[in-house]
């Protein structure tokens, strides 16, 4: 469909927006694309500018940076929510604030996400944390792949669920455990798991990364 030239922009929400869909979406839609960042408690945390930079809508809530066990973690106050009040909210997202202004021009502050929940963090016998966006990046410019899930259930393994047209080829699978074996840890290993769908959370969003280990 030929979009319309009115159109100005567009904005995704509810699950992270990774670049190459960012890339999809803008040439869909012949625009900008816009990230915002919020959650079903607290709705409008952040958005980005065209400079790519997130502004805290600091009007709606107040936002913390907090180091809790070797990670920077938000925590949210609301400031609309007049029914169930939610003050200093660990909301899950990791991320820290930003000193300076943009050259967009917005009064509000920045801020900086990792992009993750705690619970997408993969972490390795020798006790190094691996973001999602490694893994990721891992698949970058296979073709032929509708779906695909790393997830951790072991210290040292993780299991690649992929809905694939033709599967992996034995080459591209061994080059993946020869990444993971080098780049993170010697005794992670990798399984694959040819599969026909991967179900979504109960809200609906599909999660790239789990680590499943139990606590």
């Amino acid at each position: 469909m030929r979009m319309p030239k009115s159109l100005k922009g567009v904005y995704s929400t509810a699950e992270v927006l990774y670049e190459w869909q960012r890339e999809a979406i803008e040439t869909a839609f012949a625009c900008k694309g816009f990230n915002q960042y919020g959650s079903r408690e607290i709705p409008n945390i952040a958005l980005q500018c065209r400079q790519g930079n997130f502004h805290v809508f600091t009007d709606m809530v107040f936002l913390e940076s907090v180091n809790i066990e070797q990670e920077d973690r938000f925590l949210v106050t609301s400031l609309t929510n007049r029914v169930m009040p939610l003050i200093r909210y660990e909301i899950g997202d990791s991320g820290s604030l930003r000193e300076g202004d943009c050259s967009c021009g917005s009064p509000f502050p920045l801020m900086e996400m990792e992009f993750c929940r705690s619970n997408d963090i993969i972490v390795t016998q020798s006790g190094k944390r691996i973001y999602p966006s490694y893994f990721i990046h891992l698949l970058d410019d296979v073709k032929g792949i509708n779906q695909y899930q790393f997830v951790q259930n072991e210290l040292n393994r993780i299991t690649l669920n992929i809905d694939a047209a033709s599967g992996l080829a034995p080459g591209l699978q061994r080059s993946l455990q020869q990444r993971i074996t080098n780049e993170i840890d010697k005794h992670m290993t990798l399984e694959i798991n040819p599969v026909e769908m991967i179900e979504r959370t109960r809200l609906g969003k599909h999660r790239f990364v789990i680590n499943a280990r139990p606590n």
